[in-house]
């Protein structure tokens, strides 16, 4: 599904959302998942109402409810389209059938906290293990597989490493997820990184009214969870942390990633479309230096291969 262009600003249309479903019922289609039966179906109601209308998703709605549903439904379906090339561009790689087949009770953010089950949230943890492999897979000179702990990549940085992927649908559930995956890369035995997602527990909406970079925007949001939060992942992870002496083993780096839309304006005032960018910080500890240096690295890698990525769609 190719953008639209209106006035070198990405602009998303309704016609776009109809490929947009098209094109996630295919990919689950080759999982054996039917769309029209998942959970997720249900949090679509605000995406397929506007898929039956025509024009741009963000114009200007004379009806206040329906203004809101345009909102709503413009970032539904840019982390929905997000996650849709994702599925797309791994399906290759060794394990994918396995690991969308339990997408099964994917719930899109916003979700009312009570319909947040489990199997949601570990739904949600093997999105995020998709959305990931597909970044990864656009480092020098890697190949990624779906494996224990969550991905297995080949040939990058320190050679054959691991990555356990969270996405905690709460701020108080950032802890326990980064936990858990120390936990996982620990039993699995080669270095690894823990990769937090915090696209649920975040406002992903920043405004470009100046033309500048956003980093400092973005990093400043990230930055308000990561402070309160850091600490505390640290301690729980310190454990896993391996020193200078010991081989390379057990956790190398904590990556926080974070996906934000930017917004432009047009000529009369409304908003319009412009990008996607992804953030990845880095959780500071006193690493050995060459843990530090591959977790820096990594950083500026997933930035170059989003942008890689984000070129698709």
């Amino acid at each position: 599904m190719q953008p639209d262009e209106d006035h070198g600003l990405r602009v998303l249309s309704c016609q776009s959302c109809r490929g947009l479903l098209n094109d996630l019922r295919s990919v689950l289609a080759e999982a054996g998942l039917d769309l029209e039966k998942q959970p997720l179906w249900h949090d679509l109601a605000d995406l397929r109402w506007l898929a039956n209308l025509e024009g741009p998703v963000l114009a200007n709605d004379p009806d206040p409810v329906g203004q809101a549903r345009r909102e709503r439904g413009f970032v539904d379906a840019v982390a929905l389209k997000r996650s849709v090339v994702a599925l797309e561009l791994t399906r290759k790689m060794e394990g994918w059938r396995t690991v969308v087949k339990k997408l099964r009770f994917w719930r899109l953010r916003g979700t009312p906290e009570h319909e947040i089950t489990q199997r949601t949230e570990q739904s949600n943890d093997f999105l995020y293990e998709v959305e990931m492999a597909c970044r990864l897979s656009k480092l020098p000179s890697s190949t990624v597989a779906f494996s224990e702990p969550d991905l297995l990549v080949h040939g990058s940085g320190i050679g054959t490493w691991t990555a356990a992927c969270k996405r905690p649908q709460k701020i108080g559930s950032i802890v326990r997820a980064a936990d858990v995956a120390g936990r996982q890369i620990s039993k699995a035995g080669r270095p690894g990184v823990v990769l937090i997602s915090l696209d649920n527990v975040i406002d992903p909406l920043v405004e470009d009214t100046s033309g500048k970079s956003l980093e400092p925007a973005c990093h400043r949001r990230m930055g308000a969870i990561v402070n309160r939060q850091g600490p505390s992942i640290i301690a729980q992870l310190a454990r896993y942390l391996p020193t200078a002496e010991q081989q390379r083993h057990g956790v190398v780096g904590v990556v926080t990633t974070a996906w934000f839309f930017l917004w432009g304006r047009d000529g009369v005032g409304g908003p319009e479309f412009m990008n996607t960018r992804l953030e990845p910080c880095g959780i500071q500890r006193a690493h050995p230096a060459w843990a530090n240096e591959f977790t820096r690295d990594l950083i500026r890698d997933l930035k170059r291969a989003d942008e890689q990525v984000e070129s698709r769609y």
